[in-house]
């Protein structure tokens, strides 16, 4: 069985923690103001994808209530031919 590769960590920049390759050639304030700006989009981001996995989550739950309710009515259907025809033999 081969030997799992270890993976290197990414070498990170210690004020802001963000990746010491976005900020390269950088100094003071642009610097400060790229990592910032990097942050705040990296959270919009975030917050899009949550926003768009709860869409999904409840498209999925609206989904399923839909089949439920359509295999409770066929299931109510059959118990009333069932009874029917049991009206009908006695």
């Amino acid at each position: 069985m081969a030997k799992k590769r270890k993976r290197r960590k990414v070498p990170k920049d210690k004020a802001t923690d963000l990746p010491k390759k976005y900020l390269s050639g950088l100094k003071g304030a642009k610097r400060s103001s790229r990592a910032s700006l990097i942050k705040s989009m990296s959270e919009a981001y975030k917050r899009v994808l949550i926003y768009h996995q709860v869409q999904d989550q409840e498209h999925l739950c609206k989904v399923g209530r839909l089949a439920e309710s359509i295999v409770f009515c066929e299931e109510v259907e059959n118990m009333i031919q069932t009874y029917e025809e049991r009206k009908k033999n006695e």
